[in-house]
């Protein structure tokens, strides 16, 4: 189980400019229906969507080789695989029959994941760098990871 889900959290993080303009719209449908449900889980999704972009766009070298190489040629694909997530999002919530709340904890999960996957890639180098300048939550969270002994996440190079 452990490489599968190696595999599905390394999935998601190569596809985080999706996952971050999905979640972007899913918020932006909800405030036009007005479903303002000031949930721990959106305001979470939102902080960790917005926190993956920046490292994506300012911090490339915090992530792993293959995300951290030229990434600012988001095309129109992006953008309508994010609409197409979207809304499949927003059937299956009213396929399942999902309260709101449900629907941004499956989304404050994934970005969890794509965090923590991220956080285990980063080389320690670049995380020691980052501490140098006052640190990243990335930083943070490969320590805790470190701590914990989840050592199968985490690279010790």
């Amino acid at each position: 189980m452990g490489a599968s889900r190696n595999d599905f959290a390394k999935s998601l993080a190569a596809n985080f400019p999706h996952c971050h303009r999905s979640s972007t719209k899913v918020y932006s449908r909800n405030l036009v229906r007005d479903d303002s449900s000031d949930s721990i889980h959106r305001n979470m999704s939102r902080s960790l969507s917005r926190y993956m972009m920046y490292l994506w766009k300012d911090l490339p070298l915090m992530l792993p080789k293959a995300l951290g190489e030229p990434l600012y040629k988001l095309s129109f694909r992006v953008r309508d695989d994010a609409e197409k997530l979207s809304k499949l999002l927003d059937w299956q919530q009213e396929k399942e029959g999902w309260s709101v709340d449900e629907k941004w904890e499956l989304i404050s999960e994934v970005l969890v994941e794509m965090l923590t996957y991220v956080a285990s890639q980063c080389k320690w180098k670049e995380h020691a760098r980052a501490l140098k300048g006052g640190g990243e939550l990335l930083t943070l969270v490969a320590i805790l990871m470190a701590h914990l002994g989840l050592h199968g996440q985490c690279i010790y190079n």
